[in-house]
């Protein structure tokens, strides 16, 4: 992480992205996505997400993830590190990827929960997705 710090193109990404999401307190516009940032250009947003997604929340989900595609945006990048999602939830992101698919940009998941690896293999949709694993595959995909 320390190399990509140093790097002005990537802006509040870096900071976002080595948040300790303990450490973010309420009063955010979404509970479940607390932080997001993007890249100097605005072409790769990353939002970070949290808690347990159920049903209730899965409007709030919807707009959440809404709310990260701008004109400007090339590549999606969604870390569910510390998520769980209901399966109403999973058919909200599904919803999303179709959507940021069929304008032509890029979806990744980063650091995907087992619960939600779990999800999307029983439902046979984890070919949909692209996942990163680690900070490695941020940059690959950054460069893609």
């Amino acid at each position: 992480m320390k190399q990509l710090a140093s790097c002005l193109l990537l802006r509040d990404f870096i900071d976002v992205l080595s948040t300790d999401l303990a450490s973010v307190g309420e009063g955010h516009i979404f509970t479940c996505r607390p932080l997001k940032g993007a890249t100097a250009e605005q072409d790769t947003v990353l939002g970070r997400f949290r808690g347990n997604i159920t049903l209730s929340g899965t409007r709030e989900f919807q707009l959440a993830l809404d709310e990260l595609v701008t004109d400007k945006l090339v590549k999606v990048i969604l870390d569910f590190a510390n998520v769980t999602l209901s399966r109403t939830a999973i058919g909200a992101l599904v919803a999303f990827a179709g959507t940021i698919h069929g304008r032509n940009k890029r979806l990744y998941l980063y650091r995907v929960s087992d619960q939600i690896r779990t999800s999307l293999q029983d439902l046979h949709l984890t070919e949909f997705f692209t996942f990163l694993e680690n900070e490695e595959d941020i940059l690959a995909a950054l460069v893609v």
